[in-house]
């Protein structure tokens, strides 16, 4: 089950494409890879996965913007 959202999650592609419609520059895009990890080898990325998953971190919160 991991790894089928984990594969899940990167077979979709880029998701800065999908949440900034109006593209981002390539040192934007580098940035946001940096910051959420997906600039890591897959492997370390399925570790750092597991390991927020162990600790019951499920991920980032997004606030509503009211």
């Amino acid at each position: 089950m991991l790894v089928v959202t984990f594969a899940g999650a990167r077979i979709s592609g880029n998701p800065f494409d999908y949440l900034y419609d109006d593209g981002l520059t390539a040192e934007q895009r580098a940035e946001l890879s940096a910051e959420f990890g997906l600039d890591r080898p897959l492997p370390a990325q399925f570790a750092a996965y597991v390991g927020a998953l162990a600790t019951g971190n499920f991920g980032v919160r997004r606030a509503a913007i009211s």
